[in-house]
């Protein structure tokens, strides 16, 4: 989970933009694979605000919508990275209300730091609300208080589906637009500590320092806890009715048993992954979770292409794909993008056809994707 500060020199680098997400299909309704791209348009919006606990937050949202005619994608402004998403297009409402599902970026990350997978769910008919998480962000990073950081995360994602509740009972635009009753959780690397947080981990400061005490993993180095003496409030977010934690690492914070509460989990992970390694940090994840949890498992993928990161600096090892004996990251984000697509939507809209997507039968032919579900 080090800081990915090395973007920094790709604030001026522009990423080529994937193929146009087709126009929106006159049947709204229309089923489309989750290894393709949805029936709608996306739009992208960066909202900033106030909340309950008195922190400035800024999220990205991004939404079903109906760009303009001669509408073009635009990049994210601090990040040259440009996909297919129209910026502040007007949303689609044709199919009203739309699920929520929040992303959790990574340490030293930022909101839109995998823009591959969040707008992909918002071409299939999702709302994804990603907020930068204060002091853990690319661009205000303090690894001084991580500790402080971990605690708080939690609460910003609850903060930001907050957000998008009032937005959707503000009687504008919004009004009536998502579903924020409930929602997906999705994460990357400390976001995917979040995810787990978030929909059900309880933090054990005691545990966690005798873990780190006796068997010192990667995520003990970063998430040190020892300097606190209570947790606050980190209580799990009662909404969260899916999860899906990308590269994980940190699962013995948590009082045991306390993952056992996670319904409808996946957890993804890379066997070489070299910052969350995959037998220290990931798979403990998945063991701590309950009966018919999923893991995926990437024989030969690394930490970083779960993010946009090897498209716009290429120098970790695993963004050089097969001349380093790495899969292709492209190959690891269609992955991604198909296996948390018919994940949310298996589990959040009750979809049968995305069940095949999810059997390890149907990936096969790919020698380094293997589809594990706990008995």
């Amino acid at each position: 989970m080090r800081c990915v500060v090395l973007l920094l020199a790709a604030t001026g680098c522009v990423a080529e933009p994937d193929e146009p997400t087709p126009a929106p299909l006159p049947d709204a309704e229309a089923w489309s694979g989750p290894d393709t791209a949805g029936p709608y348009a996306v739009g992208a919006r960066t909202h900033e605000y106030v909340d309950a606990r008195g922190v400035e937050m800024t999220v990205e949202l991004w939404y079903p919508a109906l760009p303009e005619d001669g509408a073009v994608p635009e990049d994210y402004g601090q990040l040259s990275i440009v996909r297919n998403a129209y910026r502040d297009a007007p949303m689609d409402l044709r199919s009203e209300p739309f699920p929520l599902v929040a992303f959790s970026h990574g340490f030293g990350g930022i909101r839109y730091q995998s823009t591959f997978l969040t707008e992909h769910l918002a071409s299939h008919g999702f709302v994804v609300v990603a907020p930068d998480h204060p002091n853990n962000t690319l661009f205000d990073l303090d690894s001084d208080i991580t500790d402080q950081v971990a605690l708080a995360r939690p609460g910003d994602v609850s903060s930001a589906v907050d957000e998008v509740a009032r937005l959707s009972a503000t009687g504008d635009e919004w009004d009536g637009f998502v579903d924020a009753t409930r929602f997906g959780m999705v994460g990357h690397s400390f976001g995917g500590w979040t995810t787990l947080a978030v929909g059900g981990g309880v933090v054990d400061l005691e545990a966690t320092a005798a873990y780190c005490e006796a068997t010192p993993t990667a995520s003990c180095d970063f998430l040190d806890l020892s300097a606190l003496t209570e947790v606050g409030d980190t209580s799990p977010d009662p909404r969260v009715v899916a999860s899906a934690a990308l590269a994980p690492g940190g699962a013995f914070t948590f009082v045991e048993g306390s993952l056992l509460t996670l319904e409808n989990a996946l957890v993804m992970g890379g066997q070489r992954d070299g910052d969350m390694p995959y037998d220290s940090e990931i798979r403990p994840a998945f063991d701590r979770l309950g009966s018919g949890a999923t893991l995926v498992t990437l024989a030969r993928s690394g930490h970083w292409a779960f993010t946009d990161l090897c498209e716009l600096l290429d120098v970790f090892d695993d963004c050089q794909g097969e001349d380093s004996n790495y899969m292709d990251a492209g190959v690891v984000q269609f992955t991604t993008n198909t296996l948390v697509t018919a994940h949310l939507r298996s589990t959040m809209l009750d979809s049968t056809d995305d069940e095949p997507f999810l059997a390890d039968s149907f990936w096969q032919d790919m020698a380094d994707v293997t589809v594990t579900v706990a008995p």
